[in-house]
């Protein structure tokens, strides 16, 4: 437990990254590793390719499908794949165009052997509650219908109608109790598995040492045609890509000494370890044991899993994944990570980093200790947690300039501000340059970095803000981002929309600390002139997003 504490600090995970690629180059000779040879398909093991979708719109279903097929046709030759969309779309005409749209698509293949299922979720999706948990209940035998072998999950309730977990007019039964489904593949909408997928997944469970649970495949950006609606790409889109290269570089040297992987949510899982080591479940009496596991509202969170589950990473596994195009994209998706980790973080940190979370769902100590003893018992080292660190570090860096500013030069201020620069951005980038080749990428990615972080730090602040009242309330969903496609000058008005209120606030402190900065001679003072710089950049954030959104 005190590594996992321990590696939670930014800058030392920087440090063992350094390290790591020290160790890489020569410092010490690597493990062996063992060798399989690839197995031919028909000796392979059933996967179950389960696409999550939540229609928004009546094409979610045929983007999703695209994806199914490019997946499909991809790993072709692999005979014991099935496909299935987990759909959690609770209106009756998306529901009806997602059936149609399934029906049409088999029909089409059905001579070339392809096959998609359908299964309707009938909950509604509060905190973060995934798809694929009820889905490893229902192979499990549970439908959620009632009866002596029923067991409740979660704290929304089932339909009053009795139909259960699932709309029994979908594929529930060809799944319901069928435990040989023992690996499945979840994907979001977007992604689609790489070639040979099945295959290799197969030679990384027996050439490894230990029980793997989860692997996690290597994320990697579409061809330049397919990353966008219209065939071509965004400026933002492409920092985003080359910062997440970046960090696949960076994982690949902190692995050296931390071997348990990061779960990104799209990868392979194993049912019966989900079963074993996160649930307790006890498939002769259908229950679980909650007060000793995980509790309800973080099950189905990858950090969690991989921080419990044994999760590796392999790079000869790919998913290939949107990534976002636009500003406004990335806040839709920050938006809701923000209140996942928030949601992590009371339980992951429960008194430190989690103690705003746990105050607002009121705090009890009877729930975080039987957690921990669990957690403490079965965890790996984990260093996936920057996001459940930044959620509290950006609202104390607004704070402490505030109280600098009204109290003339508080030194909390110079503290907090030192660490955030410290932890966030100098220890970062110089270890990207001593990791790296490409010094000019590493300027340009860590210049857009900056601004995005200090322009951060007030949006970060209100997003958290934002979660931490919808917590308190215990209000709210999940709503899925996507490529927007839409046009620079729509994207940034779409964005200063859903920023409104900060922008509103923004202006409002910027006219005050100009107005204060005055004094009865007119001279001006320059006591707010860092916030009144500061302001200023968050105010011409959305010109920001315009020109990014604009196509290279």
């Amino acid at each position: 437990m005190a590594a996992n504490i321990i590696v939670t600090d930014i800058a030392a995970e920087y440090i063992c990254i350094l390290l790591g690629a020290a160790k890489l180059h020569g410092f010490e000779t690597s493990r062996k590793v063992k060798i399989c040879p690839l197995e031919a398909p028909e000796s392979g093991e059933p996967y179950v390719v389960v696409y999550c979708l939540k229609s928004k719109v009546a094409d979610d279903i045929h983007d999703t499908l695209a994806s199914l097929e490019k997946s499909w046709q991809s790993n072709k030759d692999y005979p014991n794949a099935v496909y299935l969309v987990l759909s959690g779309t609770s209106d009756e005409e998306l529901y009806a165009g997602e059936r149609e749209a399934i029906e049409s698509w088999n029909a089409s293949h059905s001579e070339d052997g392809g096959v998609c299922k359908y299964l309707r979720r009938n909950r509604s999706i509060l905190y973060k509650y995934g798809q694929h948990l009820d889905f490893i209940m229902l192979l499990n035998g549970h439908d959620g219908a009632g009866g002596e072998n029923s067991v409740a999950l979660y704290k929304d309730t089932l339909p009053d109608d009795g139909t259960g977990c699932f709309d029994a007019s979908t594929d529930v039964e060809y799944f319901k109790g069928h435990l040989e489904f023992d690996r499945l593949v979840i994907l979001d909408e977007d992604n689609v598995s790489g070639a040979a997928f099945f295959v290799k997944a197969n030679s990384v469970y027996n050439r490894s040492d230990r029980d793997i649970d989860i692997i996690q495949p290597a994320i990697v950006p579409p061809d330049i045609d397919a990353r966008t609606s219209d065939g071509s790409d965004t400026f933002y889109g492409s920092f985003t890509m080359a910062s997440h290269d970046m960090g696949s570089k960076m994982t690949a040297f902190r692995e050296v000494f931390f071997p348990s992987a990061t779960f990104f949510g799209k990868g392979i899982i194993r049912p019966t370890k989900y079963n074993e080591l996160l649930l307790g479940y006890n498939p002769e009496t259908y229950t679980t044991e909650e007060g000793t596991r995980l509790p309800r509202d973080i099950l189905s969170h990858d950090i969690i899993e991989s921080s419990i589950m044994t999760c590796v990473k392999d790079s000869t596994l790919e998913i290939i994944e949107g990534f976002p195009g636009t500003c406004l994209e990335w806040h839709l998706r920050q938006s809701r990570w923000d209140r996942g980790d928030l949601i992590l973080s009371k339980y992951l940190f429960a008194w430190s980093y989690g103690l705003p979370a746990n105050f607002c769902s009121r705090f009890s100590k009877s729930s975080c200790i039987p957690f921990y003893r669990s957690f403490a018992s079965r965890s790996t080292v984990h260093t996936g947690t920057f996001n459940a660190r930044v959620i509290v570090i950006r609202p104390l860096v607004v704070l402490a300039t505030l109280l600098y500013t009204n109290l003339g030069g508080n030194t909390m201020f110079l503290v907090v501000l030192g660490i955030y620069n410290l932890e966030i951005l100098l220890i970062p980038f110089l270890v990207k340059l001593a990791t790296t080749t490409s010094f000019y990428a590493v300027v340009l990615l860590t210049i857009h970095d900056v601004y995005i972080g200090a322009i951060d730090i007030y949006y970060g602040t209100a997003r958290t803000i934002r979660a931490l009242v919808s917590i308190a309330c215990g209000v709210g969903g999940w709503s899925p981002f996507g490529d927007e496609g839409h046009s620079p000058l729509i994207t940034m008005m779409q964005y200063s929309r859903c920023v409104l209120v900060e922008l509103v606030v923004a202006l409002c402190a910027a006219v005050w600390c100009i107005r204060e900065s005055f004094d009865e001679q007119g001279e001006f003072q320059e006591t707010y002139l860092g916030l009144i710089i500061s302001l200023s950049f968050v105010l011409w954030h959305p010109i920001y997003v315009f020109a990014t959104a604009h196509k290279l």
